[in-house]
């Protein structure tokens, strides 16, 4: 008897020849299907990275107001307070150097200071002593004195106040002072998340080099009589 020996096949081979249709059904659905994925590619056009939203958290200062702080020679009970004629807001401290590149002239002297929690410093500026009374938190009322007590004066009044590591300072040019005149004021500044800061303190300068002072009335009353008096004198020369 004769034995004619086969080769043995191998797991998964089965019959290729009875099926080769169903694998070249697959092959063609498999090529369909990757010419539809890069036709609707090609119709959506390169892809485009969405962008990335970048949160950035709120300044820690808000730009200045002159309403911010107002002014009245009668006092921040007066009916008529006056806001400020410019502001300014600067990094750092109240130092006189920065004051006097504010823009608002170069020949200020500070007139008082007033420290939170209660630590007040009194100036003596053009034979005046300047005083800032109690201020604290984030808004109130602010007073300037001064010992003697004028009839009028001029003042080229500079407020400053500052909290953290910024100050905002407010310039009243040319506003008459009678010994114990001030206003409203309120804290512009803010943390990252929105919330007011007390102040630190509160400062008064005032240009006490080139401000006009007005002599008072009864300088103005004793030169009138002076020159009244040489007018006399004068008529009795002549006749």
């Amino acid at each position: 008897m004769l034995y004619i020996l086969k080769p043995p096949i191998e797991a998964g081979q089965g019959n290729l020849s009875g099926n080769s249709g169903s694998i070249k059904t697959m092959v063609g659905k498999f090529s369909r299907a990757v010419a539809l994925t890069l036709f609707s590619a090609a119709l959506a056009g390169p892809a485009v990275a969405k962008p990335t939203t970048v949160t950035t958290p709120p300044p820690a200062t808000e730009p200045c107001s002159v309403y911010d702080v107002t002014y009245s020679v009668d006092g921040p009970k007066s009916t008529t307070l006056q806001i400020a004629d410019d502001c300014a807001v600067r990094t750092g401290n109240d130092k006189l150097a920065e004051i006097n590149k504010l823009g608002f002239g170069d020949t200020y002297l500070e007139l008082a200071k007033f420290d939170t929690p209660g630590t007040s410093s009194s100036n003596d500026v053009c034979d005046y002593l300047w005083t800032l009374d109690l201020v604290s938190g984030i808004s109130g009322d602010w007073v300037l004195t001064s010992e003697p007590s004028p009839t009028s004066l001029i003042l080229d009044l500079i407020i400053v106040i500052k909290a953290s590591n910024t100050f905002a300072a407010y310039w009243f040019n040319d506003v008459l002072f009678d010994g114990s005149s001030g206003g409203h004021w309120k804290s512009i500044f803010t943390n990252g998340q929105g919330e007011v800061h007390q102040i630190s303190h509160i400062t008064a300068y005032d240009d006490a080099i080139t401000g006009s002072r007005m002599p008072e009335p009864g300088s103005l009353a004793l030169l009138g009589l002076a020159l009244a008096g040489l007018g006399v004198m004068r008529r009795r020369t002549h006749t």
